[in-house]
């Protein structure tokens, strides 16, 4: 039995990251011997020709697709399309978008035939077996499916207590080089669930309001895995890293132990770091962290059961920033109490707070509290068109703001963030600029070249070449540059440095047979 698993796009803007969850969906299909590929259309272009060619030369028995809230019209339509292809084709979409909008997703969408609810590596491990043998699934918990002319939604499944038992993520099938290429990170998580309630997020009813750990030595065994295959950045992805300071401490001595030297983020609440924490999190690695601050202000941070103070978040910026990190201040415009003094408050309070700060608009996500009791809140949901609620436009108003007057306030701020890369290219330009934003406009650069080179699949439409007699391969390079010289607005010294750097990382390889020689993308590394 045949699975594929896919990935359906995402947006580059947010940097996305190997999928991590497929990854480890993957694995425990691996280890109990099942076939498994991955179809990434994050790092491929994506399309329904792209479907068509994937099932004629891999024909899958199960295709299941993860998806958040915003890239789920584009999963259904990616298992709709494999469904067409072969009607027998059996479609699993997990995640936390349809964990909390089961009904609604089998009612509307008649090519998915089950929903994985929560945690996926036990539930997925049953499935295939029952359909193996051709059982039953009424038995196994965690799933939404149609039964009868209706939909049975089974008993919720216990989370995974032991993290131990599951396997190291298959990152083998995942096309981890284009990501390199991309100059975006790898991600890996210490610990499973959230106990904080904010109505805004479904992670704690998602992976459980009890944090599970995995055990430090191989948390540190990972990290290694993943510097092995080529990264120097990871991203540490648990809801929140510093909610054990014993598990905390214990990942960063082990790190320490060991002698590695990686860079590393996390995400972090103001009121779970102290100084003696961030310090040692510094000198194990850690460069920066992300603060979920949400408001300057607080009635409002208490509104959405953050539990946090404005006092709090000014002194555990300071913290790292005396710890010699970087942090992120990261704030949600259009909670319930939002009004123009709200948000401009907000607005100088993040300017204020931090160096680097972010904006996204309240996006009310099936599962959050915001959504089931949006009334009382004083939140008025406008749309249900889910390819919105990338938390970029407005799809609420509040009592006191409009979706037009949400919209400007981040339409102003986007201005100023371009300002400010217009600044820096002109610093770059007459050599004054510092050495840390030159790293940025050229990562920057870089990640726009390879899109479009992926997008159009450059190297798979434009990348062939006809090979003079004594011609070495790699001589055709300087092809490949003309090429997206011409057909790229890239700065040519731009495209130059790409090039060379995808070739030097081996990111791109060449192939030859007799007079013709072909660039492709490493497909693992």
């Amino acid at each position: 039995m045949k699975f594929l698993l896919v990935n359906p796009p995402y947006p580059r803007e947010e940097i996305p990251s190997p999928p991590l969850g497929l990854a480890y969906i993957a694995a425990v299909l691996e280890e109990e011997g099942y076939t498994v590929e991955v179809q990434d259309f994050v790092v491929n272009r994506y399309s329904k020709e792209k479907i068509k060619e994937k099932y004629n030369e891999y024909a899958p028995d199960i295709v299941g697709s993860t998806a958040v809230t915003m890239t789920f019209d584009d999963a259904s339509d990616i298992l709709k399309y494999y469904k067409e292809e072969s009607p027998d084709t059996f479609t699993i979409i997990g995640g936390p978008h349809v964990t909390f909008d089961a009904v609604n997703t089998l009612k509307k969408h008649p090519h998915i035939d089950m929903i994985v609810m929560g945690e996926g590596e036990r539930t997925i491990i049953e499935i295939a077996d029952n359909l193996k043998n051709g059982m039953s699934f009424n038995k196994i918990r965690g799933i939404a499916f149609r039964e009868n002319g209706g939909i049975t939604i089974t008993e919720p499944r216990p989370f995974i207590q032991d993290l131990k038992t599951l396997p190291f993520p298959a990152r083998h099938l995942l096309p981890l080089c284009k990501y390199q290429a991309l100059d975006l990170p790898i991600t890996i998580i210490t610990s499973r669930g959230c106990p904080h309630k904010c109505i805004f997020c479904v992670g704690s009813k998602m992976v459980g309001g009890k944090v599970r750990f995995y055990d430090p030595i191989r948390v540190v065994d990972e990290i290694e895995m993943v510097m092995k295959e080529g990264f120097k950045k990871i991203n540490i992805v648990d809801d929140l890293f510093t909610a054990n300071r014993k598990h905390a401490f214990a990942v960063c001595d082990e790190i320490m132990k060991r002698g590695i030297e990686v860079e590393w983020g996390v995400f972090a609440r103001v009121d779970t770091v102290t100084p003696d924490l961030l310090n040692k999190m510094k000198e194990a690695g850690c460069s920066g962290l992300l603060y979920g601050v949400e408001s300057g202000n607080q009635e409002i941070l208490d509104t959405v059961k953050k539990k946090i103070t404005v006092e709090k978040c000014v002194e555990a910026v300071k913290m790292a920033k005396e710890a010699g990190m970087v942090p992120m201040a990261s704030f949600i415009l259009g909670l319930p109490g939002e009004t123009m003094d709200t948000v401009e408050k907000t607005l100088k309070f993040g300017e204020e707070l931090s160096a680097s700060y972010g904006f996204h608009l309240l996006a009310p996500f099936p599962g959050t509290e915001v959504r089931e009791r949006a009334e009382e809140y004083g939140i008025k949901i406008l749309t249900d068109d889910w390819r919105k609620y990338d938390a970029n436009c407005a799809i609420v108003e509040t009592e006191g703001m409009s979706a037009k007057e949400l919209d400007r306030v981040i339409e102003d701020f986007n201005h100023l963030v371009d300002e400010y890369y217009v600044d820096l290219k002109n610093k770059y330009k007459e050599g004054t600029l510092e050495e840390s934003d030159v790293k940025l406009l050229t990562s920057a650069a870089r990640m726009d070249i390879v899109d479009n080179m992926i997008q159009s699949e450059f190297l798979e439409r434009q990348a062939i070449f006809a090979m003079n007699d004594g011609e070495r391969p790699e001589e055709t390079l300087s092809l490949i540059i003309q090429k997206l010289q011409d057909n790229t607005d890239a700065e040519s010294q731009n495209i130059i440095d790409t090039i060379e750097h995808l070739y030097n990382h081996h990111y791109m390889v060449c192939k030859s047979s007799e007079n013709k020689v072909w660039w492709e993308w490493k497909e693992h590394l």
